[in-house]
């Protein structure tokens, strides 16, 4: 997909800075011989396709073997398949690619005595999501281009490192598009969440408004078993990313699949690029006949409710009380959407000294956070959660963010409570 999206050209130089097995390479090539098979009737272009337009470095001497053979195999007679830490001095590539297709390795750090100092001007980290990300806008030349698959902390970390790393994409380069992939795509290795990043290097900004995609289906099932499955959303990404300049793109509300941000919005959101961060959740209400018999019922129905909660309340001798009467819930209650409180990661914790993520429906609970912005607290004044759909609902008097914006926040008005 990510190949079908950055449509390489035949004059291209295209590198993976982690090849693996150089799957994106041999890609790469598969998608110019079925689109751009006329670049082999140019001798410059052919010997450039054979020999000069394929990178690829990694550090397991195996997966270097598998990769050269992988890309020879389909027909790249001489392709640069090369030991190399990427992100040591020892790469002293700088502006020498056109274009980047990579999958860096989700999590983990680098020995300081290892980064590269001209990485470190870019990313001050020693973690390596960070830091790759850093050497695509080194190696790329300017106009260069970058499809990237991040883990999603890269896209909401709230530490420095996370956030500058971000700010430079968007205020240097030119963030082109976010596009969100549902945890379990790359089960069972990892159940980790991803996104793609495709940004262009440009080293004066760019960045106007961002493209972002809620992928939910890739054609395989997001299990350990991957079995294929109807669902498929690639052919609408493709689609709509090529598409994203036209008039129908560029007007599509935030509760579609996808849709723009500007970059006025993702800087006061602080450079935060996860896609719930944006999404607007519209309910579907269905259309009900409503008659006046059904509303007198409904009448009757809340008169006896009220009339037994006297009772009960009389019953109990324990319970002191001046008079009960009925109000309009809307008089004496107020209530707020939680799109601000939406946890960024669903990978939880079971850690109870975290923040908990609730729903209204029974599981209540579905895990913790480590998140510590945008946290609704319920110890002053408790609220209760109304789940829009199932209209179930659950007294909360602790802190807690939440799953999604499919509920309300009811907490009582102050000028009454």
């Amino acid at each position: 997909m990510m190949v079908e999206l950055m449509k390489p050209t035949p004059e291209d130089i295209i590198v993976d800075p982690a090849c693996g097995s150089a799957g994106f390479l041999v890609a790469a090539g598969e998608y110019l011989r079925d689109n751009k098979n006329d670049l082999f009737y140019s001798e410059n272009l052919k010997e450039h396709f054979n020999n000069t337009m394929f990178y690829g470095f990694d550090m397991d001497r195996t997966m270097l073997r598998i990769g050269a053979m992988n890309l020879m195999q389909h027909g790249i007679e001489n392709p640069n398949i090369l030991y190399k830490d990427s992100l040591s001095e020892d790469n002293e590539d700088n502006s020498k690619y056109t274009l980047v297709l990579a999958n860096p390795p989700f999590k983990g750090s680098i020995d300081s005595e290892r980064k590269s100092r001209t990485l470190m001007q870019i990313a001050k980290t020693s973690k390596t999501e960070l830091l790759f990300l850093a050497l695509f806008i080194r190696i790329l030349k300017v106009g260069g281009r970058c499809a990237t698959i991040v883990p999603d902390g890269v896209l909401f970390g709230t530490p420095k490192e996370y956030v500058n790393i971000r700010k430079e994409i968007v205020n240097n380069q030119k963030l082109e598009a976010i596009i969100s992939m549902p945890a379990g795509v790359f089960r069972p290795y990892t159940p980790q969440k991803t996104y793609i990043m495709i940004f262009t290097k440009t080293n004066c900004g760019g960045t106007d408004k961002v493209w972002f995609y809620n992928m939910e289906n890739d054609g395989l099932s997001l299990d350990d078993k991957r079995s294929i499955v109807n669902e498929n959303d690639i052919p609408d990404i493709i689609k709509r990313f090529n598409n994203r300049f036209s008039a129908e793109e560029q007007n599509r509300k935030k509760n579609e699949k996808s849709f723009f941000v500007t970059k006025e919005e993702i800087i006061k959101n602080k450079y935060d690029l996860s896609i719930n961060k944006y999404i607007e959740y519209v309910q579907e209400k269905e259309e009900k006949e409503i008659s006046i018999e059904n509303i007198i019922k409904v009448h009757n129905s809340m008169d006896k409710v009220f009339e037994d909660i006297v009772k009960t309340f009389k019953k109990n001798n324990n319970v002191k009380y001046k008079s009960i009467e009925k109000v309009i819930l809307g008089d004496v209650l107020d209530y707020e959407q939680p799109n601000k409180y939406i946890v960024k990661s669903t990978k939880y914790t079971d850690n109870q000294n975290d923040i908990p993520v609730l729903t209204a429906g029974k599981t209540f609970i579905l895990g913790y956070t480590k998140e510590k912005d945008d946290i609704y607290d319920a110890t002053k004044q408790p609220v209760i959660l109304f789940d829009d759909f199932t209209t179930s609902m659950q007294y909360v008097d602790f802190k807690f963010k939440v799953k999604s914006s499919a509920m309300k926040i009811l907490k009582c008005d102050p000028n009454i409570a």
